[in-house]
């Protein structure tokens, strides 16, 4: 029985929210009489993962029930979670964890999580209450947004990961997990996610999304430029979700306020900042990363900085292997092999890196974080990607990472900022945090994963994170490295389950690729497949490193089809198997992008329409279409296959 407490307490601790959308009641899921309920005792259940301290469990007496006391035998390294699972029920999207706790330790390292499934894998919410440690009781809350999960069940999750001292104790009590109603009125800003809009550009839209249950009275907005009221809309009343747009575009440059409230009560104002345009900005409108006023296409790539190039050098030193790598050298080899902007990671890149970068074509991603003073020593370089905040923050971090953003936006209003997400988006609630998502699932672990998982990372990203803000778009982060975790097992992957993860991101919508990595700090006990004395990745040392070269290039062609190219109707997709596919119309002409996800089945797939078409023509060595009539094909694609046509309009 103690160790069914123990087991449900810990799983308790962890937990997400997720907004609702129809006004109920606050139900109940587990209340804090559970523990004297043998039922409910029974299903909990424990995971120990690497290290070799576990955490041992007792029961004690508290306030006339047991409470779970967690014990570490010794000091070291531990990574423990009790788990359960929760019928939380897609209706529900925000819940709330409550218990009390008990603790003197200084450095137990508790992460209470909801996840998609057991051990916190994606999706999940992963929160690090701070914890008072003087010995008392004390009552700690937990919200957690599930939009974007859309699963009937979650596991509730209480993790105790890190090194933690001899014999540091905590207990917990009266655990409540509790679904929230959503607020009968809602309203925010949908665009501009940063506050701030360009002049002589498109997207100067300031968009409000309102959801309401029951609006019985009138709502009204209002566009102010200092006192002067400029614009004015209302709603009547009404029931289900309106948006309320005013458009700056004919506005000078300046500061504009948006007043939302009843009559003379304001209860919601927003400040937009209208800036002059500049010279090598790149803006985000309609979903389209823009250049210099032109669309553009990013292929990027994780790690290719100073920083690299100098652990490179200091290795090969040491006899990993021959030769010195320079800047110029690095810009060189990724020109040739198609990329077309850098990450400059872990710090601010200098001026010098900018200029260098420059010379070979170059636009350079820096992984500032929130180094602001090292920003805004090199904001007006000519050739800025943009900026990278905190890498995969977890949910507790979205309030840090929406000021951290903001500030950026006020720095440098004319480039995005950025970050990869290994939650897919979920559970960073309603807040300004980036311009540009990465969707970073790495699934290759074997010859034959399945990399369609992508495409709802993607879609999450978009209409969870990102809202569908026009101002935003996402981008893929394709898996281009391997290390020896028990996630990957060494294993590298091929060039065709590259090529199936790119086309599959842009299938789900991806407006640009930034693949993972030229090097990476995780360790290869045997070493790069070119190089068995490199003991971890540096992507020169790989098989992929000349076929790479290959896969880009073919995206460069296509680059205005996959951003400007509109999604067509009309056509009609059967198979055999989950395929992903896109049908986008460019200039009068069609272009079908199919990709075969799966790497055990070939996928069998017919395409239906209702036009006339002259010709159809496969690129980049697709497959032949077996045409059975005038508007009908069929196609057999095999294991990670990818086909590409051209419809030819009559």
């Amino acid at each position: 029985m103690m160790k069914r407490i123990l087991n449900m307490f810990l799983l308790l601790g962890i937990c997400c929210c997720a907004v609702a959308l129809s006004a109920q009641p606050e139900k109940i899921i587990l209340n804090e009489q559970f523990l004297t309920t043998r039922a409910v005792l029974e299903k909990w259940k424990h995971i120990h993962f690497r290290y070799p301290v576990r955490l041992k469990y007792t029961a004690v007496k508290h306030d006339n029930n047991y409470a779970a006391c967690f014990l570490v035998p010794k000091t070291g390294m531990t990574l423990d979670t009790y788990f359960i699972t929760l019928p939380i029920g897609i209706k529900c999207n925000k819940i709330r964890v409550s218990f009390l706790y008990n603790t003197t330790s200084a450095g137990m390292p508790m992460l209470v999580a909801v996840s998609g499934s057991r051990g916190c894998n994606i999706p999940a919410i992963k929160k690090h209450p701070e914890l008072i440690k003087d010995g008392k009781w004390h009552e700690c809350i937990l919200t957690y947004d599930l939009s974007g999960f859309n699963l009937d069940k979650v596991d509730l999750e209480f993790l105790v990961e890190g090194k933690v001292k001899h014999n540091e104790k905590l207990m917990l009590d009266n655990i409540k997990v509790t679904k929230i109603p959503p607020p009968p009125f809602k309203i925010s800003l949908n665009s501009p996610v940063s506050r701030s809009v360009i002049a002589d550009t498109p997207g100067q839209n300031v968009v409000i999304n309102v959801i309401a249950k029951n609006l019985k009275e009138p709502f009204s907005f209002e566009l102010y430029n200092g006192d002067e009221k400029l614009k004015s809309a209302v709603l009547k009343p009404f029931t289900g979700k309106k948006t309320v747009t005013f458009d700056l575009t004919p506005y000078n440059t300046g500061t504009y306020i948006v007043k939302a409230g009843k009559g003379k009560e304001v209860i919601e104002t927003w400040t937009i900042n209208k800036y002059p345009y500049r010279e090598n900005s790149l803006l985000i409108h309609n979903r389209i990363p823009y250049y210099n006023g032109k669309p553009f296409f990013p292929i990027g790539i994780y790690h290719s900085s100073d920083l690299v190039i100098n652990i490179i050098n200091n290795e090969n030193q040491k006899g990993i292997a021959e030769g010195k790598l320079t800047r110029e050298q690095m810009f060189h080899d990724l020109r040739e092999r198609g990329f077309n902007v850098v990450n400059y990671s872990w710090r601010t890149a200098p001026k010098k890196f900018f200029k260098v970068a420059a010379r070979y074509g170059f636009l350079v991603l820096s992984e500032s974080r929130n180094q602001f003073e090292k920003v805004n020593k090199v904001k007006d370089q000519p050739n800025i990607f943009g900026w990278y905040s905190f890498d995969e923050p977890s949910a507790s971090l979205s309030g840090k990472c929406s000021e951290t953003y903001l500030r950026y936006k006020k720095i440098d209003p004319y480039h995005p900022v950025m970050t990869a997400f290994r939650s897919a988006g979920t559970g960073y609630g309603d807040v300004p945090l980036v311009d540009i998502a990465f969707s970073n699932r790495y699934p290759v672990n074997s010859k034959y994963s399945n990399v369609g998982g992508i495409t709802e990372y993607l879609t999450r990203c978009r209409n969870t994170l990102n809202r569908n803000s026009p101002a935003t778009c996402e981008m893929a982060v394709p898996q281009l490295f391997t290390h020896d975790s028990s996630m990957y097992g060494g294993v590298v992957p091929t060039i065709k389950q590259v090529r199936a993860e790119v086309y599959t991101s842009i299938t789900a919508g991806a407006k640009g690729v930034f693949y993972y990595a030229y090097y990476t700090r995780e360790p290869l006990k045997n070493g790069m497949p070119l190089n068995k004395k490199r003991k971890h990745w540096f992507l020169p040392e790989s098989k992929l490193w000349n076929s790479i070269g290959a896969l880009n290039k073919e995206l460069i062609p296509l680059q205005d089809v996959i951003l400007l190219g509109e999604d067509a109707s009309g056509f009609k997709l059967s198979s055999s198997s989950s395929i992903a596919s896109k049908m986008l119309k460019y200039q009068n002409n069609y272009y079908w992008i199919v990709v075969n996800p799966d790497g055990e089945q070939s996928a069998q797939i017919t395409l239906q329409w209702n036009y006339h078409f002259k010709k159809i023509v496969p690129l980049f060595n697709s497959l032949p279409l077996e045409k059975n009539s005038n508007n009908h094909v069929v196609l057999t694609l095999p294991v990670y296959g990818v086909g590409i046509y051209k419809f030819l309009a009559e």
